[in-house]
């Protein structure tokens, strides 16, 4: 039996195969159980270590990142046909292929649309792994600190919540992390030991920018370079960040509704359109643009040398005043 096992949180993906591999071969060992990323190990080496027996005669392949269920190359067929028909011919090894989607994508459909996929679908188990809700994450988190035997204030969940997001993976690291430090977790705690996320940085700068706000803006970057990020990094993801923010705008100002805008920009959180639409209020796409520009033009100086490249960030933070 073969399966697909999918889900938006890796973590919860890997516990899944976890139980269907200890169900299916049961004590897990090196020779039983062999993982794989797809695209870094040909098919061909896969199946011939496939083909070499496992301890009590049984043996699981796990294949992480499948990307051909979603999308293949016409170079990749020949491959994909005889890894489907090696899984038709044997009854002593299992594959699994565990695939990251992102949220609600499962409604939308993620298989491609061929005959190759569907005969692959057809000698598999599906398993999907449902999206945590909104507001079950909380819920969530606690049933993880009853389990490690920790406690967490309800200011300190607020929190921690806030700087892991929706990543159970980054979620679990966390709380182990913490968990060394202290078994009753406070605000404090958290405030010290889990980073800000990059993306809520970025999103600080950006508002600091549009709104003028130097300090705030010089604060933010200044804290990134205690952090070793270099500028050149930090220009690239902010202008990324405002060319989100232009495209926004631009179909804000046609009239666009946030959901319709957030599946043109294929956004997978709702609320990050809307939290963009509220930071623009009263910003014109002009204003955008500019920065759009700015940043450009400081790459360019700091590229050719004409400015050095933290003080260059710097003195960006500062002109937005004018």
């Amino acid at each position: 039996m073969n399966y697909i096992v999918m889900g938006s949180q890796p973590a919860s993906i890997k516990k899944r195969s976890a139980k269907i591999i200890t169900s299916l071969v049961g004590e897990v060992n090196d020779f039983n159980v062999v993982s794989y990323a797809y695209g870094e190990t040909p098919i061909s080496t896969i199946i011939a270590d496939a083909k070499i027996q496992g301890l009590g005669g049984k043996k699981v392949i796990e294949i992480t990142n499948p990307t051909f269920l979603m999308d293949y190359k016409e170079e990749e067929v020949s491959d994909l046909e005889s890894l489907l028909a090696f899984m038709r011919s044997t009854n002593e090894v299992y594959f699994i292929f565990e695939l990251v989607i992102q949220e609600n994508q499962a409604k939308k459909g993620v298989f491609k649309k061929s005959e190759l996929i569907s005969n692959f679908l057809k000698n598999v188990t599906l398993e999907t792994i449902a999206d945590i809700g909104k507001n079950d994450w909380p819920v969530a988190v606690k049933r993880l600190l009853v389990n490690r035997g920790y406690t967490m204030s309800d200011d300190a969940l607020t929190l921690f919540l806030e700087r892991t997001g929706h990543d159970l993976t980054l979620i679990i690291n966390e709380l182990d992390k913490l968990g060394t430090y202290s078994s009753n977790i406070s605000y404090e705690d958290v405030k010290n030991l889990v980073a800000v996320p990059l993306e809520d940085n970025f999103f600080k700068i950006a508002d600091a920018l549009i709104h003028q706000q130097s300090d705030v803006a010089l604060n933010t970057i200044n804290d990134l370079f205690i952090q070793k990020y270099e500028p050149s990094s930090l220009i690239s993801l902010l202008a990324g960040q405002f060319h989100f923010m232009y495209q926004v705008k631009y179909l804000s100002d046609c009239a666009v509704s946030t959901s319709e805008i957030g599946e043109i920009l294929n956004v997978t959180n709702p609320y990050r359109v809307q939290m963009v639409q509220n930071q623009l209020y009263g910003v014109s796409q002009a204003d955008v643009l500019y920065l759009i520009e700015r940043l450009g033009l400081l790459d360019y100086q700091i590229m050719t040398g004409q400015i050095e490249r933290h003080l260059g960030l710097e003195l960006l933070c500062i002109e937005c005043l004018r």
